[in-house]
């Protein structure tokens, strides 16, 4: 489920306080405006969209100044630069950046689509391909699932509105769900179990944090044939 962070940011900020969103399993399926959503800090994974194991924060630049120095007392607190990076910046990783642009460049190219002369208007043109297609594998996964006796997938459904992100969980009263996976693996089906960090959550749900739910999460690489492979696992692992 995502948040309607706009209205969220307005009421945090109506009581004084600031407004700090995980991106983190948003970006890799949905396109990211920081000025839309009008947040006072973001922070993501690159890893989720393709780049190295470097974590992202933008904050307004107003924010970033009050914020209190991590470097050397001689950083000047407006130098935002550094003075959140007390061992200096990773030169190999920010390299690494790079190639994310590159990356979603050549998935423009791939796909011939209209030219565009600024790499935010691509991204976008290349972001709705992105979603369309992943909510037409997420619908596959969710009908299968459905027809299958005592699976009960957990949230809403996945969706192609910027609501919803193609990652179902779900798990199967009186089933292990870390047996599912297993069988799911031994068929070389990348998918994990447990609370992925939503303990409350899952806690609420009656479930333990070892076995909590099967997540599915898809991405725009998966193809109809991935489907074909992971449903005909999901029946194996379900029998």
């Amino acid at each position: 489920m995502v948040h309607d962070v706009p209205a969220l940011a307005r009421k945090i900020r109506a009581a004084g306080a600031l407004s700090f969103v995980d991106g983190t399993a948003y970006a890799p399926h949905f396109p990211v405006d920081v000025k839309a959503l009008d947040c006072d800090f973001y922070v993501f994974s690159l890893y989720k969209v393709c780049g190295p194991h470097q974590s992202v924060l933008y904050g307004k630049r107003e924010q970033l100044r009050k914020a209190r120095n991590l470097n050397h007392t001689f950083i000047a607190d407006d130098n935002v630069a550094y003075k959140f990076l007390p061992g200096g910046p990773n030169h190999e990783f920010a390299a690494g950046c790079v190639g994310i642009a590159d990356y979603f460049d050549a998935l423009h190219a791939h796909h011939k689509l209209e030219p565009a002369n600024s790499f935010n208007a691509r991204l976008r043109r290349v972001y709705k391909l992105i979603v369309a297609h992943e909510a037409l594998l997420a619908e596959r996964v969710e009908h299968h699932l459905k027809a299958k006796p005592g699976v009960r997938i957990v949230g809403r459904r996945p969706s192609s509105d910027g609501r919803v992100a193609p990652v179902i969980a779900f798990h199967v009263p009186g089933k292990s769900s870390a047996e599912i996976v297993a069988r799911l693996n031994a068929r070389q089906i990348a998918i994990g179990n447990g609370d992925f960090w939503a303990a409350r959550l899952i806690k609420a749900l009656g479930l333990t944090a070892e076995e909590g739910v099967v997540r599915i999460g898809l991405a725009h690489y998966n193809d109809d044939k991935d489907i074909d492979r992971l449903l005909a696992a999901l029946d194996l692992a379900l029998a």
